[in-house]
């Protein structure tokens, strides 16, 4: 069973939530390709920039992109890598993940487009979430702070799983795990 859940906050972010959940009780392997366009809207020369990295690349027809780190990270995507800073023509897209795709791979004919690609594995009796945030800003350094809080927002609450609700425990030493 998939549920998705879009949100679009005031300030633009548009934020993705997706839940895989196993309703027959058995262990699922998903894969999944999530599809982007970075329009630019005017000649220039697009600009990516991956987690860990600290310029603009130009983005290539082709490319494949792996090791992306791990847990949440942010991609950048900038409409003209050579634009200047705070020129309204030109905007920085944060693209925000709760989890790293396996890779990242850009179209054979167009490097606006790639897709993310993800396997995720469904525990029987159990799911799987993945979160997923699209920011806009003029500057670079505000999409960054945009990518940053999206980040941090898609850190999943703690949950406790053992003990279990209402269990009673003795002793000194109690143990908790989740």
């Amino acid at each position: 069973q998939v549920n998705q859940v879009l949100t679009q906050l005031r300030s633009g972010q548009v934020r993705i939530r997706a839940e895989f959940a196993s309703t027959d009780g058995r262990r699922h392997v998903v894969r999944l390709a999530y599809t982007s366009v970075v329009t630019t809207g005017q000649p220039g020369q697009l600009g990516v920039r991956f987690p860990g990295q600290k310029r603009f690349h130009a983005a290539t027809t082709g490319r494949k992109v792996t090791h992306l780190g791990r847990g949440s990270g942010t991609m950048l995507a900038r409409t003209d890598r050579f634009g200047d800073e705070g020129d309204p023509t030109i905007a920085t897209r944060a693209l925000s993940w709760s989890r790293p795709p396996s890779r990242i791979l850009f179209s054979p004919t167009n490097e606006a487009t790639f897709e993310l690609d993800y396997r995720l594995v469904v525990p029987k009796h159990g799911s799987v979430h993945l979160g997923f945030a699209d920011s806009v800003a003029v500057r670079t350094t505000s999409a960054e702070s945009l990518g940053a809080k999206a980040q941090s927002d898609m850190m999943a609450a703690p949950r406790v799983t053992s003990p279990r609700p209402g269990a009673s425990v003795h002793g000194r030493t109690i143990k908790v795990t989740g």
